[in-house]
């Protein structure tokens, strides 16, 4: 463990000396894999848990941006240039949009707390957390208003 430390360590160095973007998490994992292979045989990497891990760095961008995309343009078709620009429907999406951070920030918390009851995640907690903050959310705004 070691070892993969001080080479990720003096990889991003040398990259960022040369000015060169390199993502942290992208330089860990593969100094893990280097030292796998140097110290282990290759049928003793995890190679599907890998596969999950690079899948994800191609797969959450893009369903990020379309999730954005979305969300951009029904929001600016309903409050930036299309036909109803009224105070009701801005306020509606920042509740929506706060609903959305705020479940994914208790999705995540959740998460990191109960790592092996992933039906008590979806079945139950992200619904309450999406009608909590939906509610709190609602509350914020009409005291604003």
């Amino acid at each position: 463990m070691l070892a993969v430390l001080i080479s990720s360590v003096f990889f991003i160095m040398l990259s960022s000396l040369l000015g060169m973007p390199i993502s942290c998490t992208h330089t860990v994992i593969g100094a893990l894999i280097g030292a796998g292979l140097s110290g282990l045989a290759a049928s003793s990497i995890n190679w599907k848990k890998f596969g999950t891990t690079v899948a994800s760095w191609f797969i959450s961008p893009a369903l990020s941006s379309a999730l954005a995309i979305c969300l951009f343009l029904i929001m600016s078709s309903l409050t930036l240039g299309g036909h109803v620009k009224s105070l009701y429907w801005r306020l509606n999406f920042v509740c929506i949009i706060s609903m959305i951070c705020l479940t994914f920030s208790a999705y995540m918390i959740i998460t990191l707390a109960v790592k092996d009851k992933s039906e008590l995640i979806f079945e139950i907690a992200l619904p309450a957390t999406a009608v909590v903050a939906y509610f709190f959310t609602r509350m914020v705004m009409t005291i604003a208003a």
